[in-house]
């Protein structure tokens, strides 16, 4: 999708302090009044070892970590050409992927051993360098652990030499090996349903049950239960992607076909982007509702295999919880325990909201309404 102004995506590494956005504290069902257009995008250091379990580094290197993506939404994990030359990384490459977030980096060192403190293995994975220009890590790594991604709050580190001086941030996240005690109980609980093949390196991707797209007097929504490969309503969980995409059939159904209330570039084409009234995912526990919720409509989100894109900017307020092997996401807000006992909402953040909803509402009058 679009991501540009990537940095060179491989490094030593270390790591500096946390950076707190404005956090929503709503009761169930949770509710959040606005959501950017942009999300981010959940940057991670990543460690790479061989069969003898060892590191799999440029000669005399120590220590040595890469940024990737945590992406969900790829079937693979995938190097950049850059990063395998630098590892030594060839395709095909039986590897052992070991996960962190940015948190673990040290501020002052700017190191993270690899060989001890807390982080996620997933074990025998071959990988392939097919030129893209960032590391991704999907599919079997991603079907193989749990992640809290936690949107609320940001991690920074750096400055990087190799960047010319420049830090980076993603969203705090602490990854977990499957069936491990996470300590993290989510508010509302959605399912998903696992798709595609499988097999070396090769792994499956999620569909979300129960998810509503609604604008006026129209409305879609995917199926809250059962087999969802035959429907014209199959939205894609894509933590690798920023923005929420659907189909242009998608936006037509939806009334979505007059001009835009605002144009974002997706892969480096302009695409027409507009504001829905809301957009709904329904689980155990509750109701997760986005109001004015910005959607790009595109051509062909993921090469006919999904319908809609669900990225990461419709939770830019909230925790999530992702297990891959148990095919659920869940949806709090960082600090508010499930009960729902929480003080008000940050006025500060609810009069941005606020303001932000106001100008969705101008643009749709003196547009397509």
């Amino acid at each position: 999708m679009d991501r540009a102004g990537r940095w060179s995506p491989w490094v030593g590494l270390t790591v500096v302090g946390l950076l707190l956005t404005p956090k929503l504290l709503l009761a169930d069902p949770i509710t959040v009044p606005s959501a950017p257009i942009r999300g981010q995008f959940p940057l991670m250091i990543t460690a790479f070892a061989n069969e003898a379990g060892t590191d799999v580094l440029p000669a005399g290197a120590t220590d040595f970590y890469v940024f990737t993506y945590f992406d969900t939404g790829a079937t693979r994990v995938s190097f950049d050409v850059d990063t395998a030359a630098t590892l030594g990384v060839t395709n095909g490459m039986v590897t052992d992927v070991r996960l962190n977030g940015l948190g673990a980096i040290d501020p002052a060192t700017l190191l993270a051993p690899i060989y001890s403190g807390f982080q996620a293995e997933v074990q025998d994975v071959p990988v392939r360098v097919p030129g893209l220009d960032i590391t991704l890590v999907g599919g079997p790594v991603a079907n193989a652990v749990e992640a809290v991604i936690d949107y609320t709050t940001l991690v920074t580190r750096g400055p990087y030499a190799f960047l010319g001086g420049a830090n980076v941030t993603g969203p705090d996240i602490t990854f977990y090996g499957a069936g491990a005690d996470v300590g993290y109980t989510p508010s509302i609980e959605l399912s998903m349903q696992p798709f595609g093949t499988t097999g070396p390196g090769l792994g499956q991707r999620y569909w979300m049950y129960d998810i509503g797209f609604y604008d006026g007097a129209f409305g879609v929504a995917s199926p809250a239960g059962g087999d969802m490969t035959g429907t014209s309503t199959r939205f894609l969980y894509d933590t690798g992607t920023n923005v929420t995409l659907l189909t242009d059939t998608l936006g037509t159904s939806l009334g979505l076909t007059g001009p835009p209330d605002f144009i974002q570039s997706v892969s480096g084409v302009d695409r027409p982007g507009y504001y829905l009234d809301s957009i709904t995912m329904n689980g155990a526990g509750g109701l997760y509702t986005v109001l004015n919720a910005p959607v790009v409509v595109t051509t062909d989100p993921l090469g006919g295999s999904a319908d809609a894109i669900i990225g990461s900017n419709l939770f830019d307020s909230t925790q999530l919880l992702f297990d891959g092997p148990g095919a659920r996401l869940g949806i709090g807000v960082a600090g508010v325990p499930p009960d729902g006992s929480a003080p008000e909402p940050s006025t500060l953040w609810l009069a941005g909201g606020g303001l932000a909803a106001a100008l969705a509402r101008r643009r749709r009058s003196a547009g397509r309404r």
